[in-house]
């Protein structure tokens, strides 16, 4: 049997445009348009996040997947297994998995610190 693989879609929209100290407003797309789109090499353990830079996807075999929203290049990959969403903000992502929260660098992906939860999540 065939592996299944996962494709991502990233789509822009642009909803005005400022002119001088006036917003101009643009008619509403009745359809986004796609960008890029990247096959994954497996499916995602949970949904993706973001930040202005990049989408972080958590992946079945214990990755977790930086993707470049400007052309849907990986950028890169660390070990870590979890099933819940990442959070991303302030130059951050934040992962739960099992009974530690770890926070990586957004850019490199390389760990800044982990901690202890005092309940494993459920």
């Amino acid at each position: 049997m065939g592996q299944l693989r996962t494709t991502i879609y990233c789509a822009a929209l642009t909803l005005a445009v400022v002119s001088g100290s006036s917003a101009v407003a643009q008619p509403a797309p009745s359809v986004l348009e796609a960008r890029w789109k990247v096959t994954l090499p497996e499916n995602p353990a949970a949904p993706a996040a973001f930040d202005d830079t990049y989408a972080y996807v958590a992946l079945r075999s214990g990755k977790l997947a930086a993707l470049a929203l400007e052309n849907g290049r990986s950028v890169w990959t660390a070990d870590v297994r979890t099933i819940w969403a990442p959070a991303a903000g302030g130059g951050r992502v934040f992962v739960a998995s099992g009974s530690q929260l770890r926070s990586l660098d957004a850019a490199t992906g390389r760990e800044q610190w982990r901690t202890p939860l005092d309940q494993p999540l459920a």
